[in-house]
């Protein structure tokens, strides 16, 4: 395998994504960030703020999908390459080739070089601090320091990146070679830490609010097996085919741990596995936060590539091609999507006729943050969204104390939660379609007054949106 093998690799995987990032729209996800880059602070109750100015970078005079998501692509491309230089400079250019083409075939690592999601930058972080620390403790000590930054950038974009620290700090004081383990470690933890710092000041200043959304706000699935089944269930979408390979993979390193190469890998993926199913038992841990493990196992079958291997990979492949081709191909059935994607834009175009039928001074109101990102999103910031109860969600969305006596379009999922603290009527539910096929389902209300008028009723609680619960 050669260079230009890695080429027809990073180019072809990049003109794929870009076709995936005009062919969809928004996810509800990257539509909540497009408000975070709308309100841009120094970090955000859920995730740091890279994103979010990565967002605001790109969309500067355009709101399409395709500048939403223009960074990531960008960064995906970025990965691949790193993500080869780390195989190569571990093992040998076979296995950083193979480790880059992984990158477009497995659905959890491609879908970070293309929605605009912290993945994107965190696994470009990632596999750059991977690769300066292994060059540091093997002769280059200045990398260190340049290891202290992308290190600093990965937290940046997503806390998980501290289970890679936790990693690297073990391996270089308990295992890498002793020349490395002083300055150079100072230096790289230092220039992290300042790089980090902006969170730390906002949640000082703000009540550390994104402690309080992991501990007490962040959905959860169930507890014991209930969130391990939460946690291991969308690992097939994530990796399809290559599944049993990764796994295997993992038990495979485990194996040659005597090999240092095998062992640093180890090092710094064991600690964010055994964080995400630990935290998985009180329904928190998400299978998608493994997407920097599958990185680092891509290098690994990168290195022990048999035939085996070859042929899931192969699968996964086409499995990918026909995703794709059926995404952009016009006439082709639509792949499969696990979540509501059209029908939005219909959705924002009638709240915002409820709006203006209902008069100047009318406030839109929501308790799903999808909803709220989306009618945002599609309505280019004009309709005034409140997003209730959540108390973290008036960081970013004005609070609805503010609004006392407004009038209010209400826009739910189901039936109005708050029926017994607003005066309001029920108006028709709203269906958007696409191609025939009713996708989203919404209802909304016209409350003629945001004034709270019984808090402590059985019906509402825990839904009040002034956060009362009982």
């Amino acid at each position: 395998m050669t260079i230009r093998h890695l080429i027809w690799i990073a180019g072809g995987g990049l003109v794929a994504r870009a076709a995936l990032a005009v062919a969809f729209p928004v996810l509800p996800d990257e539509a909540y960030y497009w408000v975070w880059a709308h309100h841009l602070a120094w970090s955000y109750p859920d995730h740091p703020p890279m994103i979010a100015y990565l967002i605001a970078l790109t969309t500067w005079g355009e709101n399409g999908s395709f500048w939403v998501r223009l960074s990531p692509l960008v960064l995906g491309a970025a990965t691949t390459y790193t993500l080869y230089l780390v195989g190569r400079d571990m093992f040998d250019e076979k296995a950083g080739i193979i480790a880059a083409a992984l990158f477009q075939v497995v659905p959890i690592l491609w879908l970070g070089g293309t929605a605009a999601l912290p993945d994107a930058p965190l696994y470009l972080a990632w596999v750059a601090t991977l690769r300066f620390v292994w060059q540091a403790t093997h002769g280059q000590s200045r990398r260190g320091v340049a290891a202290g930054l992308t290190m600093g950038l990965g937290l940046l974009s997503k806390l998980y990146m501290a289970f890679l620290g936790v990693g690297l700090v073990c391996f270089v004081l308990l295992d890498a070679r002793p020349g490395f383990r002083r300055k150079e470690l100072f230096w790289g933890v230092l220039i992290a830490g300042l790089a980090f710092l902006p969170v730390i000041i906002w949640n000082l200043i703000h009540d550390w609010a994104g402690v309080h959304f992991f501990l007490y706000e962040r959905p959860r699935w169930g507890h014991g097996l209930a969130g391990l089944r939460g946690l291991l269930s969308p690992h097939l979408e994530f990796v399809l085919l290559l599944f049993p390979a990764f796994v295997w993979a993992l038990w495979a390193a485990w194996r040659r741990r005597g090999d240092e190469r095998f062992r640093y890998l180890l090092w710094t993926t064991l600690p964010a596995i055994a964080f995400t199913v630990l935290t998985a038992f009180v329904g928190i841990g998400r299978g998608a936060w493994l997407g920097p493990v599958y990185l680092e196992l891509a290098i690994i079958l990168g290195a022990l590539w048999n035939r085996g291997v070859a042929a899931l990979a192969w699968g996964n492949a086409a499995l990918t091609a026909v995703f794709i081709a059926r995404a952009v191909i016009p006439g082709l059935p639509p792949p499969p999507i696990p979540i509501a994607l059209h029908g939005w834009d219909q959705a924002a175009a009638r709240v915002e006729a409820e709006v203006a039928a209902f008069g100047p001074g009318t406030e839109v109101i929501t308790d799903n943050y999808e909803i709220a990102s989306e009618l945002s999103y599609h309505s280019g910031g004009i309709l005034p969204v409140l997003l209730v109860p959540r108390p973290a969600w008036a960081l970013v969305w004005p609070p609805l104390d503010r609004f006392t006596g407004s009038k209010g379009v209400a826009v739910t999922y189901g039936p109005l939660k708050w029926s017994h603290c607003f005066s309001g009527a029920q108006a028709v539910p709203l269906t958007a379609e696409n191609a025939g096929n009713v996708l989203t389902l919404l209802y909304v209300y016209r409350l003629t007054d945001l004034s709270v008028r019984r808090c402590l009723c059985d019906q509402c609680c825990p839904y009040c949106p002034y956060g009362i619960t009982r």
